[in-house]
């Protein structure tokens, strides 16, 4: 499942570093794509924890779905 593998930050990241490189017509399709490919993936994320590592002892996991974290995630990729 693509919506687990790939962290919508990462999308934006990617698209970001992407339209350095565009101009004109394909820069704005890009622009407008990248948060609406965003707001799906996290609208397709099943509730969990994708993510899960440790490091130092410690339990980290940068990609977790529950509704608070998938609300904040729908208000940064606006």
């Amino acid at each position: 499942m693509i919506s687990a593998a790939l962290h919508p930050g990462l999308l934006v990241i990617a698209a970001g570093l992407a339209l350095a490189c565009l101009r004109g017509k394909g820069r704005s399709v890009l622009a407008l794509a990248a948060p609406l490919a965003a707001i799906a993936l996290v609208l397709a994320a099943p509730e969990g924890t994708a993510w899960r590592s440790s490091w130092l002892g410690l339990d980290i996991a940068p990609y977790a779905v529950d509704p608070l974290s998938r609300l904040f995630a729908l208000i940064f990729a606006l």
